[in-house]
């Protein structure tokens, strides 16, 4: 013991390191918050209806949202694949997102393979790029391949945006433009894919 220094109990420098600590570490990180919700904005899901929420519908049909089914949970598709499926109709139309989880990437591959091979000679058979691992729209559907899971988003409008025709061309390509926008929100919101 120093001569004129009192002794610093053990309980009182615990306490200060506990603060020391406290003060040094940076702020809890919270989820991004969701302009249009006004709320945080789902992340790290692979359930459909948080891949495509309400309000993601709403702005995508430009009408409120009459009808809704949750079949977020993923259910089996045979021995080898989950899936679920989140669908929303208002006066804009209807908008459904699928998803299929593989037992893995090589297989997600083989079936969007198969899917793609089926479609890709129709006259509404659009390649995309740089969305995901692989993609292309057919009639009114975009389909997106991302590690072991493929996305399936459908949209169809009513009145003046509805699609007159899978020979239209312009409309087929506004379409699938409006359908990339749901997809790659779905793509952000999805837990990042790991290395196997």
């Amino acid at each position: 013991m120093v001569p004129g220094v009192p002794l610093l109990r053990p309980w009182f420098i615990g306490i200060a390191l506990a603060f020391a600590a406290c003060a040094d570490s940076p702020p809890d990180a919270t989820p991004p918050v969701d302009a249009k919700q006004g709320q945080q904005a789902p992340t790290n899901t692979e359930k459909a209806c948080e891949l495509l929420t309400k309000v993601d519908a709403e702005a995508a049909l430009g009408s409120p949202i009459d009808d809704e089914a949750d079949e977020s949970s993923l259910t089996p598709l045979g021995d080898n694949a989950l899936g679920g499926r989140c669908y929303y109709e208002g006066d804009g139309g209807s908008v459904s997102l699928s998803i299929q989880k593989h037992i893995d990437a090589a297989y997600a591959n083989e079936r969007f393979a198969r899917y793609r091979n089926r479609s890709d000679n129709d006259p509404s058979f659009r390649a995309l790029n740089g969305l995901g691992d692989d993609a292309f729209a057919e009639y009114e559907r975009l389909h997106v391949k991302r590690g072991d899971l493929i996305l399936i988003v459908e949209l169809r409008y009513k009145g003046e945006r509805k699609l007159k025709h899978y020979g239209d061309k312009p409309g087929l390509e506004a379409l699938a433009a409006d359908e990339r926008k749901i997809a790659e929100e779905a793509l952000r919101r999805l837990p990042p894919v790991t290395k196997s």
